[in-house]
């Protein structure tokens, strides 16, 4: 029999605030009949852990495409707990084999514009489970997972892997029944120890420690210790002018009663609360002692820090038994400065950090407990905490303040003034002769420093952390090991190229060496006498094989603007660097033309390379993706969409347009904007007046249908399925979510759409490649433009996507795609139509 896989539920939180958790089981899911709860080590415990296990049932290397967990009758009150948890977009968390995985609770889909906007809320109710497993070392009976993937959908279309949250469905539907199914795959190329560093080694809340930010903060450190020796420097010339000065006689230099001189017989008077200053010192003594050997113990592998609670668990046990260490040296230096009340000081150094904690600590515990919330420490963790502190800490503290007596003693007979002077008195004369407003503009200058600094580390966590947000999405994708684990991997020569302030060329010339562009080419002839030539550019690696796969590249700018020689490079030279032709074109632009001239000439792009690729670039003219961002997004998408539609195709109706792939970057989907993505409070707002007027230059109400072929969202209608290739490519679709001028619900709805047309067609594209959302946090519009870890991260996943969509289909030929029966497309696409979603 199969060894079990226990599923372990931890907590549920809401997305925008990941320190408010609860236990899983306060959403009304299916509950056990017996409530297990896992192990729980000091650290995880501190941290809010409540794991408890699940009626979820894994076997070890059985695949199941359908399971039952259970019916949960769906009444009033319970969906409204739901839809509340849907509202706020909580996620909840889990365990298979202490790998951790995180998934949406569910989903809301907004329809219309602002005043007559309709909310759906949708409850994920199917789970699927992807595991990795590893057998090198099956003749030991050690067969050990290594990787472990949870999507909230299934590769059956006739599955249903969402509820609806409204009375209609309930009255129709009163039960939700949740399922979930597991795939196993034998991975030979991951280990077992690396199982879990990506995910738990580098949190998502947390800062990355990233040696640019050492170069960013050592440089940093440079300038101001520069500028403060610049300054001491002058001061120390200025004194020495001054005392020069009174030597000689000079009467004004009596007036000024500042200088180091003043201090030199006071530097060295001991503190008036030695006890303090002492406690103070041995508390950081202890501290640093604690660090040390903390960063030892995990280098050495004693601490492992990607265990759950593995480094909170060490602070605990360190501070307490380094307290010792704080006593000796808080003991020592209160005798040297010849303190006589001992015992208080014993007692400052044991709670001069602990207090202000546990104070802190109370508080914020007892508005946990009122919150039923799962950051609420129970009593037996706070008890054991408690008898540690007493135990060990408390004895540790009082030896090493007894062994101080047995150290021996520096020399304190250091020269002071018998009186001390007043410096409260000398401040404020010195500060009667300055003038009131510098310190003012100081201290506004300093607080806008700090919020400049702020939000310069949350852009740099963002633009930073995306890499792993790509990677855990990528993850889903069938694609090699390799190429996903190298997402946001730099080289020295790409970090030069973003770091160092050079014109881009020169940038893209340094991280991508050998790409350029190798020649621009006349694909056609336009306008009403045909004199207007329409141009490509062409970009290649020197070591491209010949017959390459080729990207065709529609640059952006709203239809109206922007040329082939301003798209995002670093993106077209991480395709071209990966092996693969790209052409980027002109199109016609707005408001000369009206749409959809702009897609006929993308269509005229096409057959060009249809006829010409291989002659002229060494490359396949029968292995074509498009590719855009933005106004180009729109135009890829709609040219995956309709090779059908002949009517697009003026005067070389017989060239095929069909393409292999969509590469969709923060495009345009909806012209009608229809779901108010927008956000404006009528139909007539100002985008909806910008294609009206100088893209369609036709109204909605005049033209419904033409602005319907316009949006790709109205492609994927129930009524338009005849209308549509046989397949659909594979879609790539990526957006920011701080993008404010094409919204980031644009890439969202389509992605849903596009999925809900390939289920209602059971369609799965050719190869069993599926399709793939990447939501990039903090992102805003053109963010893959400038050379940035978050644009060669972006660059690196679409180049892994492109690679793993050739190797996959690169053997079907053209004309056969879309010839191929559903069956012979569900199996090619095996289980790999799993979809997904990057998170925060």
């Amino acid at each position: 029999m199969r060894d079990e896989v226990e599923v372990v539920a931890n907590t549920i939180r809401p997305y925008a605030n990941p320190t408010e958790t609860y236990q899983y089981y306060k959403l009304p899911y299916c509950k056990p009949k017996e409530r297990q709860w896992d192990d729980h080590d000091l650290g995880e415990l501190l941290t809010g852990s409540r794991k408890v296990v699940t009626d979820y049932r894994l076997y070890f290397g059985v695949d199941q495409t359908y399971a039952q967990l259970c019916k949960l009758p769906m009444a009033p009150d319970v969906m409204k707990v739901f839809k509340d948890a849907v509202d706020e977009d909580y996620e909840f968390e889990m365990y298979v084999d202490d790998i951790r995985l995180r998934g949406q609770v569910g989903y809301l889909i907004q329809e219309g514009i602002r005043e007559g906007m309709k909310m759906h809320y949708y409850l994920n109710t199917h789970l699927h489970f992807d595991i990795a497993y590893n057998d090198v070392e099956a003749e030991e009976g050690k067969n050990k997972i290594v990787a472990v993937n949870m999507t909230m959908a299934s590769s059956d279309p006739d599955l249903e892997y969402h509820y609806a949250l409204s009375p209609e469905n309930i009255a129709k539907t009163p039960e939700a029944i949740f399922t979930y199914s597991v795939k196993w795959h034998n991975r030979l190329d991951l280990l077992y120890e690396n199982r879990n560093v990506d995910k738990e080694l580098i949190e998502p809340d947390d800062l990355e420690l990233h040696w640019i930010s050492v170069i960013n903060s050592f440089i940093l450190v440079m300038m101001l210790t520069g500028f403060l020796s610049i300054v001491m420097i002058r001061i120390l010339k200025r004194d020495f002018s001054r005392y020069t000065d009174l030597e000689t006689g000079d009467d004004h230099a009596l007036e000024d009663d500042s200088g180091w001189k003043l201090l030199h017989a006071d530097v060295f008077r001991f503190p008036t609360h030695l006890n303090i200053f002492c406690a103070l010192n041995g508390a950081g003594a202890q501290l640093f002692v604690m660090l040390s050997v903390a960063l030892v113990s995990s280098l050495l592998g004693i601490v492992k820090p990607n265990k759950r609670g593995g480094m909170m668990t060490a602070f605990i046990v360190l501070y307490a038994l380094t307290a010792g260490v704080g006593g000796f040296h808080s003991a020592r230096m209160y005798r040297q400065l010849g303190g006589q009340r001992w015992v208080w000081n014993i007692l400052l150094c044991v709670l001069i950090i602990p207090g202000p904690l546990v104070a802190i600590f109370s508080f914020l515990n007892s508005v946990a407990i009122w919150n039923d919330s799962s950051a609420a420490l129970p009593f037996g963790t706070i008890m054991i905490v408690l008898v540690l502190f007493i135990t060990v800490a408390l004895p540790l503290t009082i030896i090493g303040n007894v062994l101080s007596f047995f150290a021996a003693m520096l020399p304190t007979e250091l020269s002071h003034n018998m009186l001390a002077i007043n410096f409260a008195i000398i401040y404020k004369l010195h500060k009667s002769k300055q003038p009131v407003l510098s310190e003012w503009v100081g201290s506004i200058g300093a607080l806008l420093q700090c919020i400049v600094m702020a939000r310069l580390a949350k852009i740099y966590r963002d633009n930073i952390s995306s890499k792993h947000l790509i990677r855990d999405t990528m993850h889903a994708f069938d694609i090699s090991s390799d190429s996903v684990q190298s997402i946001g991997k730099l080289s020295w020569k790409q970090w030069f190229a973003v770091l160092l302030p050079v014109p881009q060329p020169l940038g893209l010339a340094m991280a991508f060496p050998g790409v350029s562009k190798i020649q621009t080419v006349t694909f056609a002839h336009v306008g009403k006498n045909k004199t207007t030539a329409l141009l490509m550019d062409v970009y290649k690696h020197p070591n491209t094989p010949s017959n390459a796969p080729i990207v065709l590249y529609i640059h952006g700018g709203a239809w109206v603007m922007s040329t082939r020689e301003t798209p995002p490079l670093p993106c077209i030279y991480q395709i071209a660097a990966s092996g693969w032709v790209v052409c980027v074109f002109d199109y016609q632009k707005s408001p000369k033309i009206a749409f959809p001239e702009q897609l006929v000439d993308a269509k005229r792009a096409m057959a060009f390379l249809r006829r010409n690729a291989r002659k002229k670039f060494d490359a396949n003219p029968d292995y074509i993706v498009v590719a855009g961002e933005s106004a180009g997004g729109h135009l890829a998408s709609l040219m995956a969409l309709t090779p059908a539609d002949k009517s697009l195709q003026p005067g070389f109706e017989e060239v095929d347009t069909s393409v292999r792939g969509c590469i969709d970057t923060y495009g345009v989907h909806d012209f009608k904007d229809r779901h108010g993505v927008y956000f404006y409070k009528d139909k007539d707002h100002i985008f909806v007046r910008f294609i009206e007027l100088l893209v369609m230059q036709k109204k909605m109400s005049d033209a419904d249908e033409d602005w319907e072929k316009a949006s790709p969202v109205g492609w994927l209608r129930e009524e338009k399925s005849s209308d549509l290739p046989a397949v659909i490519p594979p879609f790539l679709i990526s957006h920011g979510t701080l993008d404010t001028l094409v919204p980031f619900g644009s890439s969202q709805v389509f992605f849903e759409q596009l999925q809900l047309y390939r289920q209602r067609a059971q369609q799965t594209p050719v190869g069993g490649v599926c399709d793939i959302f990447l939501k990039i946090p903090g992102a805003h519009h053109a963010f893959n433009y400038v050379m940035s870890p978050r644009a060669i991260a972006h660059g690196q996943a679409v180049a892994a996507f492109l690679n793993n969509l050739y190797a996959k289909t690169k053997d079907i030929p053209l004309h056969c795609a879309s010839e191929l029966a559903t069956a012979q497309i569900a199996e090619l696409a095996a289980a790999a139509t799993t979809t997904a979603t990057a998170r925060l």
